[in-house]
């Protein structure tokens, strides 16, 4: 029970007002853990509707309910956001994906790093988390990947470049 409320709490901390890709807008739709329609996520010619994470008890169930925002587009991007990969990735080491779908959980990282860009360093953070539970070879490259943007960010935030502050932290 209070894994559970603590896994609402870190999905659910997207400020009022933002966009799951971090934009202002008005009437943004919740991210995730009240997901009835993540911004910028689209499969299958229409809007996509990524499940509750929370919801899951079960690695290979989530795996099979996030399958379709692992898929390379026609022009090779992932539907996923990086924030939903990143959350997607902790809610799997959570339920202790060991014996989980390898092959998925190689998607689920190779959209994370696909995604890193668009990262904030919490997720960047929240993402390398849930590395732990990942298929070794998958680890490192998500490892590779996380560690050169969070020092990207850093640095960003070292000279001042505005926007990259706060690195998302709240």
């Amino acid at each position: 029970q209070a894994d559970r409320r603590r896994s609402t709490a870190l999905s659910s901390s997207a400020p009022v007002g933002r966009s799951a890709e971090g934009k202002q807008g008005g009437d943004a739709p919740p991210d995730i853990a009240g997901s009835k329609r993540v911004v910028g996520s689209r499969y299958a010619g229409g809007a996509a509707s990524f499940p509750q994470l929370v919801s899951f008890d079960d690695a290979g169930k989530m795996l099979e309910a996030i399958a379709p925002f692992l898929t390379q587009d026609s022009r090779g991007r992932y539907p996923i956001t990086g924030r939903n990969a990143a959350y997607a990735l902790n809610q799997l080491k959570r339920l202790r994906a060991d014996g989980a779908n390898h092959a998925a959980q190689e998607r689920l990282v190779d959209a994370a790093v696909a995604k890193m860009p668009e990262m904030e360093l919490k997720h960047v953070a929240l993402a390398l988390n849930g590395a732990k539970k990942a298929p070794k070879q998958a680890a490192v490259r998500l490892a590779a990947a996380g560690c050169s943007h969070a020092l990207l960010l850093l640095a960003r935030a070292e000279d001042g470049d505005p926007g990259e502050g706060d690195f998302g932290v709240s």
